[in-house]
């Protein structure tokens, strides 16, 4: 009986031990402006990853913490995140409007900038980091999957091929149906993102429909992509070197027969034709065979006739090696800066043969002549070479 009642007791014991490990917070998350509850707010226990909940529609949350959890991290987009301790009463937090999120800028038509909030049109922006995260060489292939609704696609083949761009679709059958670049104010052809630095581009923004239409005129009615390059900041010496080198290959390639050859005539039997190669022909058996037709001097070669390993199909191609080394160097003062910025970039492709080679260099800056004199200046030099 003293062994039941002991077990029981242990029992129990490893029970409300359990229980004590965990408890339940509750809370309400309102905006601070107006008192209103705020949807899908997340609420995370700052020291146990993994633990987390978000608030419903009347702005309340419960949540079950572990016995360590001490804070509560509360975020929202567009808000000033908060931590908040965790105690026996329910939490109550009012955030603040974040206003440097509420406040970023925008460039339009003429450089001029103007706050997102006041923008009457929608627009997307991809900073600097995220077009060069990936290393892509050319500006377009940097772009592709990171604007919804914008179609990268290539009109052209090689290492460097040129690019078309199109914002939600095609509305003509005949018309044009490519979206505007303009470059730091200036309207360029589509066929410059091959030859701009990555690395030279402080931010892209890519403006829908009648929006950029109202700026630019009819040319951007199908949509616009605003490039802004890179200056000196004030107050704020630079120096950037950085090399990378990648390697392609080909990740998988068509199974083909290796048993029969080609060059076959009309007929049903399989029949070895010198100078046919479009249908099956008999099977290989290794013997000599002659190829092609008689040269003028009445010559013909002569190959064996068998599956070749060592000049096959499957050793056309080969290792593509990219090697781009980027140097750039800013500065500036209270009366003016400049940027200077270099790149070299060599690639050679899969395809034999296929190689490309460019090198920039870009300088700009600015000068405070007098008190309402201001001199500017902007340089760049593109020296592309393809094989």
């Amino acid at each position: 009986m003293k062994k039941l009642v002991l077990s029981l007791f242990i029992l129990c014991a490893i029970t409300v031990a359990a229980f004590a490990q965990e408890r339940t917070v509750t809370g309400t998350v309102k905006a601070s402006e107006d008192g209103l509850p705020i949807p899908g707010v997340s609420v995370k226990v700052k020291e146990v990853a993994g633990v987390g909940a978000t608030t419903g529609v009347d702005g309340k949350f419960t949540l079950k913490v572990p016995a360590n959890a001490k804070t509560l991290q509360i975020s929202y987009l567009g808000y000033i995140a908060q931590e908040v301790a965790i105690s026996g009463s329910p939490v109550n937090v009012s955030l603040v409007l974040d206003s440097k999120v509420l406040d970023q800028v925008v460039i339009t038509a003429g450089g001029v900038t103007i706050k997102r909030r006041e923008q009457g049109n929608q627009s997307t922006t991809v900073n600097s980091q995220t077009l060069t995260q990936a290393k892509a060489f050319n500006v377009a292939s940097a772009l592709s999957g990171k604007v919804a609704g914008l179609q990268v696609n290539a009109v052209s083949s090689g290492v460097n091929p040129s690019v078309r761009l199109v914002l939600r679709g095609n509305r003509s059958l005949l018309g044009n149906n490519t979206a505007l670049v303009v470059v730091d104010n200036v309207i360029v052809p589509s066929s410059i993102l091959g030859n701009l630095n990555p690395e030279d581009i402080e931010d892209i923004q890519v403006l829908n429909g009648a929006g950029a239409a109202a700026l630019y005129g009819s040319d951007a009615s199908n949509g616009a992509l605003i490039i802004t390059t890179k200056t000196g900041k004030k107050g704020q010496t630079q120096i950037k070197v950085g090399h990378t080198t990648s390697l392609e290959q080909i990740s998988y390639l068509p199974k083909l027969q290796e048993r029969f050859g080609s060059g076959t005539g009309p007929d049903d039997v399989p029949t070895y034709t010198a100078y046919e190669n479009q249908q099956y022909g008999p099977e290989f058996d290794g013997s000599m065979k002659v190829i092609g037709k008689p040269l003028v001097d009445g010559s013909i070669q002569t190959v064996p006739y068998s599956w070749n390993e060592k000049e096959g199909k499957q050793q056309f191609w080969e290792t593509g090696v990219n090697n781009q080394t980027d140097f750039s160097l800013s500065s500036g003062g209270d009366k003016g800066s400049y940027y200077l910025s270099s790149q070299y970039f060599d690639q050679t492709g899969t395809v034999p043969g296929d190689k490309y080679n460019r090198f920039t260099i870009r300088l700009n800056g600015d000068r405070d002549i007098y008190e309402n004199l201001k001199f500017s200046f902007n340089a760049n030099y593109v020296q592309n070479r393809f094989d």
